[in-house]
């Protein structure tokens, strides 16, 4: 038997501190009995977005609440069709819930200044995975990182790219379609052995130094994982956030969360 475990870290960019900004990404995990849910969210920079450091709060505690509360039930084993039913029932659902929060959020601190569209100051990315044995659900809207790595080191991009992405302009959820944006999977993990996945937001892959790391960094994580536990991941994920987001990487925000397989009796979750 197996269960599913979380770390998370997330830390912010020496490019935001040397201009006084408020790190601008957030991470979460939770767990339940039947599923765990990881989430990492990225707010856009741009000054018109400027409570997305809020926004990326509000999305990561959506995809885990909601996570843990719809998708046992709508994951369940005899799905015939899991990625239709987490398109049409749990998409929208997860946009709603985010930006009925998000106007919690505003009517609670209301603009001081004229905001046409009241969503788009919140603007945030999302990226989440749920291990709902025997589903791994996989979604993401606009940039970052999300890759599954198996046992022998092989790993593979389950969402589809973005053809939006242009390196300066992200789908958001503060857009208007944002759930046309979506981009996911649904892994059988009956089928597919995984070992592990990995979530990033941009600062995590625009700090590595070549463009197609995916490969060595799936390898690499593959074999730590076969060596250490838990607890050895969770004291080593700050340092490598804090070597992404540092002046000699990436000098932007970076939250790193893996989502580890590990036999049971293993070390206590600790996200």
């Amino acid at each position: 038997m197996h269960q599913w475990q979380a770390v998370t870290a997330v830390a912010r960019g020496a490019a935001h501190a040397a201009r006084g900004r408020a790190a601008q990404d957030a991470v979460r995990a939770a767990r339940s009995a039947d599923c765990t849910v990881v989430a990492v969210a990225d707010g856009h920079g741009h000054a018109q977005h400027f409570r997305s450091e809020i926004g990326a709060v509000l999305a990561v505690d959506a995809a885990c609440s909601q996570g843990l509360r719809r998708l046992p039930a709508l994951l369940g084993a005899d799905v015939e069709r899991p990625q239709r039913a987490v398109r049409q029932a749990f998409v929208p659902l997860l946009i709603e819930h985010w930006r009925a929060a998000v106007m919690g959020h505003l009517a609670q601190l209301p603009y001081q200044e004229t905001v046409e569209e009241p969503l788009i100051p919140y603007g945030s990315t999302l990226v989440m995975t749920a291990a709902c044995p025997p589903w791994l659900l996989c979604l993401q809207i606009g940039d970052g990182d999300l890759l599954v790595v198996r046992p022998d080191g092989n790993s593979f991009a389950p969402v589809p790219p973005d053809a939006a992405l242009d390196g300066r302009r992200t789908t958001s959820l503060c857009q208007a379609d944002a759930a046309a944006s979506v981009r996911l999977a649904v892994v059988d993990l009956r089928r597919e052995d995984v070992a592990l996945v990995l979530l990033a937001t941009d600062g995590y892959g625009n700090a590595q130094s070549e463009d197609d790391w995916q490969p060595e960094v799936g390898a690499d994580l593959a074999q730590l994982a076969a060596e250490h536990g838990t607890e050895w991941f969770a004291a080593q994920l700050p340092l490598w956030a804090r070597a992404c987001a540092s002046g000699a990487g990436s000098g932007d925000d970076t939250s790193i969360a893996l989502l580890l397989r590990s036999s049971e009796g293993a070390a206590p979750w600790t996200p």
